[in-house]
């Protein structure tokens, strides 16, 4: 994977993250603060760094992720 790729991509989730730092949620009625320790989340599990692969998905998904918190008004499983 090239890297100067996957920078690119963890930078403009940096900045997507960054920019959103109070987002209200209508499921849980309260403020959900998105702060380091979240984008954290996004790079490295309990125990290790998680793969670029694993980390270029989940900076690619950070749009929709906050889009549904933003909207969701219930849960559901299939």
């Amino acid at each position: 994977m090239e890297s100067a790729y996957f920078e690119e991509k963890k930078e403009k989730a940096k900045r997507i993250y960054d920019t959103q730092r109070v987002i209200r949620s209508p499921y849980f009625q309260d403020d959900i603060i998105l702060n380091s320790d979240g984008f954290h989340h996004l790079r490295y599990s309990a125990r290790r760094e998680r793969s670029k692969a694993e980390q270029l998905l989940k900076f690619t998904l950070l749009p929709l992720g906050l889009r549904i918190v933003k909207t969701a008004s219930t849960v559901q499983e299939y």
